[in-house]
């Protein structure tokens, strides 16, 4: 919500910052709400939102990358490209596999940020994404059943997207982990 607050500031065109600076390099009429541009400007926010988390996955999964194999990779004449592209990123595969499957569960959910920039923009509707639909249909229509039956099929596509994504991951993770 924070974030959607502050990065609908800097997106409208009045007090945004890149409008000023596109408009002195000579790109006037730059409009980050604008329907061109609101699926990048809300996955910005989206971004942004998710990044320390996401972070602290990583960071966690890279500590769980034995010290003895940078090592030995070290002494083989491994340079840090090599070793980060061959070495740590395969064994981070299963966190960046529950970055990305977190990432899946968030875009299919995703309600506060599209709500915060609604009133900013004519980009948005009131059923723009899954989330806002439902509570369109659940508050403003006043057709709680219709609302409950997509909040439903909501929670199996979120749970189908769950259960491949995990298998996908339990397939490719090798038998004894790191």
């Amino acid at each position: 919500m924070i974030a959607g607050i502050m990065w609908g500031f800097l997106y409208l065109p009045q007090t945004s910052p890149a409008t000023s600076t596109a408009d002195a390099v000579g790109l006037e009429g730059l409009d980050l709400l604008s329907p061109a541009l609101i699926y990048p400007s809300l996955a910005n926010i989206a971004v942004w939102g998710a990044l320390g988390f996401n972070m602290i996955i990583l960071y966690t999964g890279l500590r769980a990358v034995p010290r003895e194999i940078d090592d030995s990779a070290r002494v083989d004449g491994c340079g840090e490209i090599r070793l980060a592209l061959l070495i740590k990123i395969p064994l981070l595969a299963p966190s960046l596999g529950l970055t990305g499957l977190f990432s899946a569960i968030g875009t299919l959910q995703a309600y506060s940020e599209p709500t915060v920039l609604r009133p900013l923009t004519n980009s948005i509707s009131s059923t723009y994404f899954p989330l806002m639909n439902i509570h369109r249909d659940a508050f403003e229509t006043n057709q709680p059943n219709l609302a409950a039956a997509m909040a439903l099929l909501l929670a199996a596509a979120t749970m189908t997207v769950s259960v491949v994504v995990l298998r996908i991951m339990r397939d490719r993770t090798p038998a004894g982990g790191i």
